[in-house]
């Protein structure tokens, strides 16, 4: 099986193959060794040697949330509009799921770098963090804390860092 999923700007490969009662994941080129521990909807446990994991998921169209270790993954199939380069799909945040604006942690002309969680969205008991893709200056936030947003709804505009 092979899966292509975007990430912010970056985009991955993942493929499965089984090996007898394990599976070799090939990530970017990288191969781990794992086993399935335990199965449910929403929910996977992986070993990985001596660690086990839990994963948990939820989709909503093309779009995936991963929440593993206390942090929350959005992956999403790769789309022309995702590959832009032009400055206004680059420079706007836009929500990827219908959520409830739980903090909003930069205000308008605030300088972040690559990384930098600008907010923070909840989404069935799930944590979302809204990161900045790049370093940047904050141009517009466009939503509250306590916000309902729908999915593609914009919520922060970026501009170079002056």
């Amino acid at each position: 099986m092979k899966f292509t999923w975007q990430t912010g700007a970056q985009i991955h490969t993942l493929m499965l193959e089984p090996r007898g009662d394990h599976w070799i994941a090939f990530i970017d080129g990288e191969s781990l060794e794992c086993e399935i521990v335990d199965s449910r909807p929403g929910e996977l446990t992986l070993r990985f040697g001596e660690r086990i994991h839990t994963f948990y998921w939820a989709s909503d169209g093309a779009r995936r949330w991963i929440a593993l270790d206390g942090c929350t993954y959005t992956l999403e199939k790769p789309s022309p509009r995702a590959r832009r380069s032009d400055s206004a799909a680059q420079n706007e945040l836009r929500a990827p799921m219908p959520a409830q604006v739980r903090a909003v942690q930069v205000e308008p002309g605030q300088q972040v770098e690559s990384g930098h969680t600008l907010l923070l969205l909840e989404a069935m008991k799930m944590e979302i963090r809204i990161q900045a893709p790049r370093a940047a200056r904050v141009a517009a936030v466009h939503v509250a804390q306590g916000d309902t947003v729908e999915r593609d709804q914009l919520l922060i505009q970026l501009e170079e860092p002056s």
